[in-house]
């Protein structure tokens, strides 16, 4: 089965401080499916880890998809189509494209 990763996961991945690291870690070792980045995701994770772990966990991140670790899902014009109308639907949660992504890359 293929995971879709959220950028919460991916940081707490990254960072063993972090309250969700050991489960996030074990999840990934039990299922070994496809860990699928939405490509939107991108840019935030880029932002997280070097703002809060610094350039080294960044650039460990990017050799990692480079990699085939975690191979990115990219974003057609039905899927932006898609994220609009979540964002729309659930504008009271304050839902942006980050997080509409990974809905819409989790329904296709």
């Amino acid at each position: 089965m293929a995971l879709i990763c959220d950028t919460g996961g991916v940081y707490a991945l990254y960072d063993a401080d972090d309250v969700h690291h050991a489960n996030t870690k074990a999840a990934l070792q039990i299922d070994t499916g496809p860990r699928l980045v939405p490509i939107v995701l991108m840019a935030e994770i880029d932002l997280l880890l070097t703002a809060h772990l610094g350039v080294d966990a960044a650039l460990d991140f990017i050799r990692s998809v480079e990699a085939g670790a975690f191979p990115l899902a990219g974003m057609s014009a039905e899927d932006l189509t898609g994220c609009r109308e979540l964002i729309t639907q659930y504008r009271d949660l304050g839902i942006g494209l980050a997080d509409a992504s990974v809905v819409a890359t989790a329904e296709r």
